[in-house]
This record gives C-alpha cells, structure tokens and sequence, in this order.
C-alpha cells in the first residue's frame, strides 16, 4: 500500500520479480480541497 493512503482510488497493475520477492505497483489518487465558508448574506 502507498505510504499515505489519503485519496487513492485504486491500485495496479502490480508486478512481482521472477522470485516474487519483490514487487512493483502503480496507484491513482485524487485529492480535492474543502472549504467552510461562513457568514453569507
């Protein structure tokens, strides 16, 4: 798993080693801002 996790929306393709002792990924991440907006008239 990515190291933060906030976001991610999926993960792969994953890829092994011949020896599957080591592994490759890719993953996509959308993060978007909020905001509080107070007081409007």
């Amino acid at each position: 798993m990515p190291s933060d996790p906030a976001g991610v929306e999926n993960i792969g393709p994953i890829l092994l080693t011949p020896d599957a002792k080591n592994c490759v990924y890719g993953y996509h991440r959308m993060l978007a801002d909020l905001y509080l907006v107070e007081g409007l008239k």
